[in-house]
C-alpha cells in the first residue's frame, strides 16, 4: 500500500491502522552512484563503536554490520544489492529478540 493509498483512509479506521502496522519502522535509505548502490537499514549510528564486515571486502562490495551490546542494530551495503533482503530479515529478527 502506498502513501497515496493511505491518504484517502480515515486515520482511525482499521484499514489505516493495519497499513501502518505492516510498515517497517526502522530507517532505510538507498542511493545509486553510477554503478554502485549504497543501502542502509536500521540505525548504524547506534553501533558505531562495534562495526564488523559481515560479508565481502572493504576494497569492493561489502556488507558492514553495526552492533550495540552484541545485537545487530544496523547494516550498510556497498553494492551487494542481492543481499538486501537477507540483511533486512536479520535486522527484523534481531529487533524481535530485544
Amino acid at each position: 500500500m502506498s502513501l497515496e493509498d493511505t491518504a484517502e483512509i480515515p486515520m482511525g479506521s482499521d484499514a489505516n491502522r493495519k497499513s501502518r502496522e505492516s510498515e517497517d519502522p526502522r530507517p532505510t535509505f538507498w542511493s545509486d552512484h553510477y554503478d554502485l548502490r549504497l543501502q542502509s537499514f536500521g540505525a548504524p549510528i547506534l553501533g558505531e563503536d562495534d562495526m564488523r564486515v559481515l560479508e565481502g571486502d572493504l576494497d569492493g562490495e561489502v556488507a558492514v554490520g553495526y552492533h550495540r551490546g552484541g545485537e545487530l542494530v544496523g547494516v550498510v551495503l556497498v553494492g551487494m544489492a542481492s543481499a538486501a533482503a537477507r540483511y533486512r530479515a536479520a535486522l527484523t529478527r534481531a529487533a524481535a529478540t530485544v
